[in-house]
């Protein structure tokens, strides 16, 4: 099994190529603000803020009943609801808000630029102990145990279940870096 030392990069946003009236409203980010769903469009929802600012929800940053709302294209069940949010980005033409805190986005960040980063190392030939995560018709996605690595195994291939454990050894990759393994028979 490989061994990797975790890496947590830090996040360093540019803030002097920002405008100035994103700058006026960071310290506003770190505290929830109340608002209203109003609407909702492809990617998210349109919400009322307590001063009457329009912003935008979108998908990535809901949370809950809201999330599970907008998939199942039930958006209408949450107009006139009354939600915390944080504000992701504000100037004199568009507003961003979260539901995720500052932290709980930055947690979200790194933990996506560590599993980049292990899918970027994971060879062919690695060997990995995975959980196999959900079953597809074309085959099983699984994450590795106590990693960052995750991938797919293609059918046909032998019966597994999900939750179950097992040695796999990447075998290819495709087009966006993700491994393919199939089960080690070793």
């Amino acid at each position: 099994m490989k061994i990797r030392t975790p890496t947590t990069p830090a996040l360093s946003p540019n803030l002097s190529a920002a405008p100035q009236a994103t700058l006026t409203h960071l310290d506003e980010s770190m505290n929830p603000i109340s608002a209203t769903i109003k609407s909702h469009f492809a990617q998210g929802y349109i919400v009322e803020l307590e001063d009457g600012t329009e912003a935008h929800l979108r998908l990535p940053e809901l949370i809950d009943r809201e999330r599970e709302l907008h998939i199942a294209g039930n958006e209408k069940l949450m107009y006139g609801k009354n939600i915390s949010v944080y504000l992701v980005y504000r100037d004199e033409t568009y507003c961003s808000v979260s539901q995720l805190s500052p932290s709980e986005r930055q947690q979200r960040q790194t933990m996506a630029e560590k599993k980049a980063t292990a899918q970027k190392e994971c060879a062919l030939g690695d060997i990995y102990v995975v959980r196999v995560d959900r079953e597809c018709n074309w085959g099983y996605l699984c994450s590795e145990i106590g990693g960052d690595v995750s991938g797919a195994i293609k059918k046909p291939t032998i019966a597994l279940e999900t939750g179950q454990h097992l040695s796999v050894v990447v075998v290819g990759k495709n087009d966006v870096g993700d491994p393919y393994f199939e089960p080690d028979r070793k």
